[in-house]
């Protein structure tokens, strides 16, 4: 089965020996093999303190299966110009609350524990913007299972910050081993000749339905070194403002 990938016309394999649907498979295996596994050995009499975390694995496991077979399906089944966009408004202040809480959880239930989770949102004036909150999660999710999937110790840095030019930039950086493999991810346009270099189907779904959500929003992707593996993967989305910013030493003034 051959499918028109992108507005260039790219024409990735997706029948049953192609990279892609190879990749899939062993991941499927892979984690179905630790699944059974795992189910088999909680018959055995172990402490409930032992259950408890055999448990937390197996549910960690399939939700890893459900994300990235989620993701599979949109960046396989959906294209750039029909993607659903839906603008709201938002508050700056608590933008990303909800995505910190949901990925320190997955830190500890991925047993990630020697990961740790930086806010980096710096104080920004602006109070209030009209952004696609929706795709833009799904983006930094994304980025973070990239993050997540790559780094078994250090750091993952979320923030973002917003110039006066009508756009709000978003990034993720990490102290993982992942950099050229992003990189090549984050620049082919084929994802089969990609998974022949790099044999990871979760970061390569990953990152390429960041890549198609944020075109769809009409925006740009791109990639830094950050130490040495480690990668900052950062994108750049028009916004509209509510409030226009106000300078630094407007507030000085003000309380004088």
């Amino acid at each position: 089965m051959k499918r028109i990938n992108n507005k260039d016309n790219t024409v990735p394999e997706i029948g049953k020996y192609s990279p892609i649907m190879r990749s899939m498979s062993h991941e499927m295996r892979t984690h179905m093999t630790s699944i059974v596994s795992l189910a088999f050995l909680l018959k055995d009499n172990f402490s409930e303190a032992k259950k408890n975390e055999l448990f937390n694995y197996i549910h960690q496991t399939c939700k890893q299966l459900i994300i990235v077979f989620e993701n599979f399906a949109e960046l396989e089944y959906s294209d750039s110009r029909n993607i659903k966009k839906e603008e709201e408004k938002c508050s700056i202040t608590n933008f990303l609350a909800p995505l910190f809480d949901e990925f320190r959880a997955h830190l500890i239930t991925g047993g990630k524990q020697r990961v740790e989770l930086i806010n980096e949102i710096q104080n920004i004036d602006l109070h209030e913007v009209i952004i696609d909150k929706t795709n833009v999660y799904k983006i930094l999710r994304c980025l973070f299972f990239n993050s997540f999937h790559n780094t078994e110790f250090g750091y993952i840095k979320i923030g973002f910050y917003i110039k006066n030019d009508g756009n709000m930039t978003f990034y993720v950086r990490d102290s993982g081993n992942s950099y050229e493999k992003t990189r090549e991810f984050l620049n082919s346009k084929d994802i089969n000749s990609s998974l022949n270099l790099f044999k990871d189907f979760y970061s390569a779904v990953n990152i390429f339905l960041a890549k198609k959500l944020v075109q769809a929003l009409h925006g740009v992707i791109d990639i830094n070194y950050n130490g040495t593996d480690g990668s900052e993967v950062y994108f750049t989305i028009p916004i509209k403002n509510i409030d226009t910013p106000k300078p630094s030493l407007y507030k000085y003034f003000k309380n004088l």
